[in-house]
C-alpha cells in the first residue's frame, strides 16, 4: 500500500507541475506558440525537400561524372620485353703504377 501512494505521489509531482505551467499561460501566448512550432516544423520540411534535391543532384553529377570517365580512352600500355638488359661493364682508367699491357714488365710500368 506505501508503494501505491508513491507512485501516485511520483505522478502527481510529475503532472503539478505542468498544470501549473499550462494555468500560469496566456492563451494568446499559447496561440504564438502554436503558430511558431507550425512556422518551424514548415521550415524543416523545405530544408528536408532541398537536402533531397541536392542528393538527387549529386547522385546526378556522380552517374555523368562516372559515364565521361568510361568514354575517357586508356593511353597504350608499353610492351615490357622479358630479355633482361645486360650490365655495361665498368669502365675504369688505367692506373701507371699498376696495370701492366701483357707486352710490358712491371718496370716498364714504373717508368711510363
Amino acid at each position: 500500500m506505501a508503494q501505491a501512494a508513491t507512485v501516485a505521489q511520483t505522478a502527481l509531482d510529475k503532472v503539478a507541475p505542468k498544470a501549473l505551467i499550462a494555468a500560469s499561460l496566456d492563451p494568446q501566448q499559447v496561440q504564438q506558440i502554436t503558430l511558431d512550432l507550425a512556422a518551424l516544423r514548415q521550415t524543416i520540411e523545405q530544408v528536408a525537400a532541398s537536402q533531397t534535391k541536392m542528393a538527387a543532384e549529386i547522385n546526378n553529377l556522380l552517374f555523368t561524372d562516372r559515364e565521361i570517365f568510361l568514354k575517357i580512352p586508356t593511353p597504350p600500355q608499353p610492351a615490357l620485353s622479358h630479355k633482361p638488359i645486360p650490365a655495361a661493364p665498368p669502365s675504369r682508367a688505367l692506373n701507371r703504377r699498376t696495370d701492366v699491357t701483357p707486352n710490358q714488365s712491371l718496370a716498364d710500368g714504373f717508368r711510363n
